[in-house]
């Protein structure tokens, strides 16, 4: 298991859509498989993980969830914070890409796929369907496929950059590693350590979000993501505590 840290010569290997376990194609998720370079070294607690890491073989799975649009008492989340939650995320997937291309292309391709098949045209529309269900879904998908679609060409290749990344705890229960919400938590090799502007914000530190020690009550890996207790931290895409982080 990659662990909580800041995690260096890592390789992205892997990015796809992956269908939900239980058929509903309105859950499947876009996944990033990450992995410690040949000869490098880094720190095993475990050969599995759970909840939004999942460790495959050699490398490590981390999911980034779609979009919930109702909130957690099951009431439609204003269209504000919808933009919010697409904004957060795309962002998210913009740092990872900077890593690899210039930011012209980036903007490009979600100029071209943003909101395909969604019915939206101007802007009137966009306030009435992103607040739907499937139409928030669209624009997940749009997004994640548009990523793996950037980034599929560097996943082959064997001169891609390695990178110095940021991960943090999943939960106070839950010691396994994700990536933040909020950049920087993703940065070349070629900038020196003494240069690297991954730290842990105070919040994260204050929070133990910067700890990977198991707790006492830490669940039994299982190897299957699980949503529900992210979800209760910080509702996914950040409509409570992130600004703080």
């Amino acid at each position: 298991m990659i662990e909580v840290g800041i995690q260096e010569n890592i390789k992205l290997v892997k990015a796809e859509v992956k269908p939900d376990s239980k058929g509903n194609s309105l859950k499947d998720s876009l996944v990033i498989g990450l992995e410690v370079a040949t000869g490098s070294s880094f720190s095993l607690n475990s050969l599995t993980s759970a909840n939004e890491t999942v460790n495959d073989g050699n490398d490590q799975e981390f999911y980034f969830w779609p979009f919930d649009n109702k909130d957690r008492d099951g009431a439609t989340v204003p269209f504000k914070e919808v933009i919010k939650r697409i904004k957060d995320f795309q962002a998210q997937l913009n740092h990872i890409l900077s890593g690899y291309m210039v930011k012209t292309a980036i903007e490009q391709k979600w100029d071209a796929v943003l909101f395909q098949n969604t019915g939206i045209v101007k802007d009137e529309d966009a306030s009435i369907k992103l607040v739907q269900e499937v139409p928030l879904n669209t624009v997940y998908k749009n997004l994640a496929n548009g990523f793996v679609e950037l980034i599929t060409p560097f996943i082959s290749d064997a001169n891609a950059p390695l990178f110095r990344v940021k991960l943090i705890r999943q939960s106070k229960l839950k010691h396994f590693s994700r990536i933040p919400r909020y950049a920087p938590f993703w940065e070349p090799m070629s900038i020196p350590k003494d240069q690297s502007k991954l730290v842990f914000t105070q919040w994260e530190i204050d929070n133990g979000f910067n700890d990977g020690t198991p707790s006492a009550d830490a669940p039994s890996p299982d190897g299957s993501p699980d949503k529900s207790e992210q979800d209760s931290i910080d509702n996914v895409f950040g409509l409570n505590q992130a600004a703080a982080n």
